[in-house]
């Protein structure tokens, strides 16, 4: 039996076929999968269009807000460990953490009540082990109370530019708008030594 359609197949199969906007997409999703080999700069001309505007809804959305999740989440622990990093104050390396951080508060505070009041203080007291366990000692209650302020000032100093430095991350991840873009960004870029 023979099939007779009126019209030419031209015609037909233009009413048929998908339009040329998805048919081209479609060529270009089997040449990103690799079922179909590269024609460039089809596949290139096409990719930066896709990067430009890029395909925001549903799952794409959901795996982009959880892409900058865990970079936001990388970025917090780049910054505690560079918060408790050792750190170089004049020519002695310190410790740099939260116990050390305590502890000189503590010291700071208790040698400017001794300053204050005009306690004499034993040489004794007035030390710091250092970051590899090194004893410094100083002379007078006067050096050692302005080298415990050096100390707090650098620590503090050190964390603004932390906090700042995760801040400008924090801010470029919210800005970044494709998942290539998320799986590409280095969140250990930038951070002070």
């Amino acid at each position: 039996m023979k099939i007779s359609h009126k019209g030419n197949y031209q015609e037909r199969r233009q009413v048929e076929y998908p339009p040329v906007t998805e048919q081209l997409d479609a060529l270009w999703h089997a040449m990103d999968a690799g079922n179909l080999p590269r024609v460039e700069p089809f596949y290139s001309d096409l990719l930066a269009v896709k990067r430009k505007y890029p395909d925001l809804s549903g799952d794409a959305q959901q795996r982009l807000e959880d892409g900058k999740a865990r970079l936001k989440l990388a970025v917090e622990q780049q910054l505690q460990e560079h918060l408790q990093a050792p750190i170089q104050v004049g020519e002695i390396l310190l410790d740099g953490d939260a116990t050390a951080q305590s502890n000189l508060q503590a010291k700071l505070t208790e040698m400017k009540a001794r300053l204050d009041l005009g306690l004499a203080t034993p040489v004794e007291m007035l030390v710091w082990r250092d970051y590899d366990n090194t004893m410094h000692t100083w002379d007078t209650l006067a050096e050692y109370y302005a080298w415990l302020a050096g100390y707090a000032v650098q620590l503090s100093t050190r964390g603004t530019l932390l906090y700042r430095q995760s801040w400008w991350h924090k801010d470029a991840i919210v800005a970044l708008g494709s998942l290539e873009a998320v799986q590409a960004y280095d969140v250990g870029q930038g951070w002070m030594p």
